[in-house]
């Protein structure tokens, strides 16, 4: 019987929630028998464990209360499931082994005296082995390893499995060539070293939230079997139900594994011989939680029985569920009190203007919440999931501060943790060669990388433009790394082109590697796939079988995308995913946007409406096609026809939006005043067409990038031009109070520098060149007595 049953297992194919899908519990253990021939006669022994139907009342006996904590193991978003879809497992167990499950009324009328409620509770641990609290979840984003996990995974993470039930989710279970998809595994107690005592299950069979499609057993079966439960087919039909099925006298054996939910299935016909329940031959029980029937809903009086007998024989089960582990861990603590402060955030990458959801992750019931967002529009939120919005370029600090009842907080803080984008990105044409910058952070190009060195780097030594490009970190590897660029203006474009060269030599054999070309129109809101790359597409050289470092230059090849005019608005941006399966590394160097001018012209700044604009102010706008001239008209009124009408001709010198004929500085505008204003292109004597028609209301208290009014101090910027760090030193006559913040050349304000007394001589500042690119910049320093700005420039 043995032998015989130690064979079967390496061929089971059968089903469990969908085709072709199986328990792996059984092949786990063959594999440890294999290891240590000793543990066949051990695993025997446990199964020996009585099994008979308690002498006690249901009910009767105290609930056993089991600790337990989740790896979640991921790969970056892929995988990292909510705390909310672990919750719903956690219903779910305990629903199903305290028989509240919704599904419990299904018990077919033969079986429903004997189905059991198991009179054990699961509860995640608030206090993990340091000490500390804990939400009994540890999440570790392990990239490709969170694929084909197995054994590999459980050193990454794991809890003393005497104080804690360790559940191990990933992405998939290494199959290592049995038939089918292994959906999850358990050890059984005492047949194996205790440290990787626990289930590994994939993350689609968490609860029925999320990830999780189905909502099956997965978890409530596994977590029967580590409580030493065997497969209700796990010794055939033998000639006793004593060692037939899973050897449980209430529960009817069966021949093998099956998943379609017959209630006419009866596979063995032994069931009244040996202690049974039962006075006839009965169908298979296919309802029970240790088949593979989709219609699982009960445990029995006689599993009930092994699960305890589990529980009290094995001392590291012992400990397990005692009350003074329940103490240590937090598990007899059902209204804990506030002990961290978490959020997230929909996205950390955002433009001007664009709304930003939090979300509180804080425990344990928190009652009262305190944003703080440095920079935003609303600085403070008493919300407990606001949304926010900024209309200044820059990187800004994040806090929550949590209370609970009981009055007692805790607070997080999260520096530069939101990155704001201009709303008008840089003007296309542009060429990306990354020979400007020492960092992708430095050249505000946002990666989402791995650990360990998997994922987009800045690469000095190798490119086809010049000396540097872009270099994926991923030889070997596998999972999903995505880099994405700052905001670009293409708002003046009838038609946009997107080229990069790429250089990739593939791994002999290789498959399922792509890179994805993504733009988006609205900052990163929304994504458009533009173009993937299989692997014979993606690669533009001969194979390589060890780690592609080191491109020539004929190595390079071209790509050339064309962009939806749905995508051409004022901040466009470009995304790269390189979703790695055992790849090689790839190079990306010379991305460029282009595009044919359209004939009207796009107005730039200030902004349509804005309501506090200098009076001094700065009206810029995007080149248009060939024309001999811009017009730009200013007036009170939509009329273009009143006193205060202004008008300038200006010469056109190119198709970049970045030169002076693209825009006009006024002087003396009146306070409180709207002005409206359009610019129209002539060519050849003929008006083509004009602009829409915009507006601002001037503020004269607001400082104008034009006003320079010497004071008593003086300001000097070296180097100018700068390539690395740029240095202010400021000479002061008296001790005051100054403000210096850095504007770009359109007005729109960068960061502010400095606030705070200015002591007598002098004062030394330095400018970091991080997410500043090149162009010209002003630096504006303001005091009570007066104001100076210097123009430097960043290359």
């Amino acid at each position: 019987m043995k032998k015989f049953f130690f064979t079967i297992i390496i061929t089971l194919s059968i089903t469990m929630g969908f085709s072709q899908t199986i328990c792996g519990t059984d092949y786990f253990l063959e594999q440890q028998i294999l290891k240590d021939p000793s543990l066949q006669n051990v695993a025997e022994q446990n199964w020996i464990l009585s099994d008979g139907p308690s002498s006690q009342p249901e009910g009767a006996r105290a609930v056993k209360i089991i600790p337990v904590v989740f790896h979640v193991f991921h790969d970056g978003e892929e995988g990292n499931i909510s705390y909310d879809q672990i919750l719903s497992a956690m219903d779910m167990i305990n629903q199903d082994f305290r028989r509240t499950n919704s599904d419990a009324s299904s018990t077919r009328a033969i079986f429903a005296p004997y189905a059991a409620d198991s009179e054990i509770e699961f509860r995640l641990a608030t206090i993990d082995p340091n000490g500390d609290c804990t939400k009994g979840v540890v999440r570790q984003d392990i990239g490709f390893n969170s694929f084909d996990a197995g054994e590999n995974v459980k050193p990454l993470s794991r809890w003393p499995s005497n104080q804690y039930f360790n559940i191990w989710v990933v992405n998939s279970i290494n199959s290592a060539g049995v038939p089918g998809i292994i959906l999850g595994y358990a050890q059984f107690p005492g047949t194996g070293n205790w440290s990787s005592y626990g289930v590994i299950i994939r993350n689609d069979r968490i609860g029925n939230i999320g990830t999780a499609t189905t909502g099956d057993r997965t978890l409530t079966h596994e977590i029967g079997h580590c409580l030493n439960l065997l497969h209700t087919f796990q010794s055939g039909c033998g000639n006793s139900c004593n060692n037939s099925g899973d050897r449980v006298c209430d529960t009817p054996p069966s021949a093998n594994s099956t998943q379609v939910c017959d209630l006419n299935q009866n596979l063995c016909t032994n069931d009244i011989i040996g202690t049974s329940v039962y006075s006839s031959d009965v169908a298979d029980q296919i309802e029970n939680y240790m088949s593979y029937n989709d219609c699982q809903n009960m445990f029995t009086l006689g599993q009930k029985n092994r699960m305890e007998n589990a529980l009290n024989s094995f001392s590291n089960l012992s400990s397990l569920i005692s009350s003074n582990n329940l103490l240590a861990t937090g598990a007899l603590n059902t209204n804990p009190g506030i002990c961290s402060a978490e959020f997230m955030v929909n996205n950390q990458v955002v433009c001007v203007g664009q709304e930003v959801s939090f979300t509180d992750l804080s425990y344990f019931n928190p009652k009262l919440h305190q944003w703080y967002f440095e920079g935003a529009d609303n600085e403070n939120s008493a919300l407990k999931n606001p949304t926010i919005t900024y209309s200044t370029p820059g990187k800004y600090l994040v806090q929550l501060t949590v209370e609970d009842s009981n009055a007692n907080s805790v607070s997080s803080q999260q520096l530069e943790y939101i990155t704001v984008l201009s709303s008008i990105g840089n003007t296309i044409p542009i060429m990306e060669d990354f020979e400007s910058g020492t960092s992708l952070v430095e050249m505000q190009w946002f990666t989402k990388n791995k650990q360990n060195g998997f994922g987009w780097q800045l690469n000095n030594s190798y490119g086809y433009s010049g000396s540097s490009s872009i270099k994926a970190e991923a030889f070997r590897l596998q999972g999903i790394i995505e880099i994405s660029s700052f905001a670009f203006d293409a708002s003046n474009l009838i038609s946009g082109h997107l080229s990069f060269r790429r250089a990739y030599a593939p791994i002999p054999g290789e498959s399922g590697n792509f890179l994805k070309v993504s733009v988006s129109g609205n900052c990163g809101v929304t994504w458009k796939t533009l173009k993937i790359y299989g692997t014979n597409s993606l690669s533009t050289r001969a194979d390589k079988s060890s780690p592609y470092n080191a491109p020539n230059l004929s190595d390079w090849e071209l790509t050339n995308i064309s962009i939806p005019a749905e995508h051409l608005t004022a901040n466009l941006r470009v995304k790269l995913e390189y979703n790695v399966n055992q790849g090689n590394n790839l190079f990306i160097d010379d991305i460029n946007l282009s595009g044919s001018l359209a004939t009207n012209v796009v107005l730039k700044t200030p902004v349509n409406g804005t309501p506090n604009a200098p009076d001094n102010a700065i009206l810029n706008w995007n080149a248009s096609s060939i024309v001999n001239y811009y017009r730009v008209e200013v007036d009170t009124d939509t009329t273009f026809n009143t006193s205060d009408y202004q008008s300038q001709q200006i010469n056109y010198l190119s198709g970049s939006s970045n030169n002076l004929d693209t825009q006009w500085g006024l002087n003396n505008l009146v306070h409180g005043q709207t002005y409206y204003w359009k610019v129209t292109g002539s060519l050849n004597g003929v008006d083509t067409a004009s602009s829409e028609v915009w507006s601002f209301k001037v503020d004269s208290t607001m400082v104008g990038i034009g006003a320079i009014n010497k004071n008593s101090f003086t300001i000097l910027a070296y180097p100018n031009p700068a390539s690395e760090e740029l240095n202010l030193r400021i000479s002061s006559e008296v001790k005051q109070e100054i403000q210096i913040v850095m504007y770009d050349i359109t007005g729109n304000m960068i960061k502010i520098i400095y606030e705070g007394e200015l002591q007598e001589s002098e004062s030394q500042f330095t400018i970091s060149r991080t997410n500043l690119g090149n162009g010209i910049y002003l630096i504006q320093t303001l005091s009570k007595n007066g104001m100076d700005i210097q123009k430097v420039i960043l290359e």
